[in-house]
């Protein structure tokens, strides 16, 4: 019996020619709006005197309203009333000096922007504070912070001198207008030491 064998090639031809684009796919969904609100608080834990707690988020469900559900707490900031009207305490948000410098606009008036002096604070997850301008957490980055002056809403940069720049919990600023008298004499206590500062105005913490 005679066996016989086939050997299979396989030959492959030239590459065809490229086909036309397809369609284009279907337009993806809007975005969702970020959304501001002010709430009054009372004297309590977030504000010993009192102030207003001011909250944002997206509108998940864009009804053109921030609803409690979506309220993004980790950027809830409070505005807080201090024991003398003429003094007044921005606690803003976290903020990463090694991503960028810092800038943000606190609400006033014009004449009490022009009218003050301004001070800043970095806090950091320890809960410690640090004055600027100054050296922040273990004194590897110097910082250094300036405003405008003569606007409604001045707006507040703490810009990195040297150093990688640090990573801080919140930024105090704290307003102090220039017709603060006490005792005959302007207010002024250690403006480098936050804790004396806040004892002094009766600030939260």
């Amino acid at each position: 019996m005679l066996a016989a064998s086939v050997a299979l090639v396989s030959c492959e031809g030239d590459k065809g020619d490229l086909g036309p684009q397809g369609p284009a796919g279907p337009q993806g969904s809007a975005g969702k709006n970020s959304l501001t609100r002010t709430v009054a608080v009372p004297a309590g834990t977030n504000c010993a005197n009192g102030g207003i707690k001011i909250e944002s988020g997206l509108d998940a469900n864009s009804n053109g309203t921030l609803e409690d559900n979506e309220v993004a707490a980790t950027q809830t900031k409070y505005v807080c009333n201090a024991a003398s009207s003429n003094v007044t305490q921005f606690v803003l948000g976290a903020h990463d000096f090694s991503s960028g410098d810092f800038y943000a606009q606190v609400s006033t008036t014009a004449d009490t922007a022009s009218k003050s002096t301004w001070h800043a604070y970095l806090v950091n997850s320890n809960g410690l504070t640090y004055a600027v301008p100054g050296a922040g957490v273990n004194g590897t980055t110097t910082y250094r912070h300036y405003y405008e002056t003569d606007v409604a809403n001045p707006g507040h940069n703490i810009d990195v001198v040297t150093g990688p720049g640090d990573a801080y919990v919140a930024i105090k600023i704290i307003r102090v207008y220039t017709g603060d008298i006490r005792n005959g004499r302007v207010a002024e206590p250690n403006w480098n030491n936050y804790e004396e500062v806040r004892k002094f105005y009766n600030l939260p913490e």
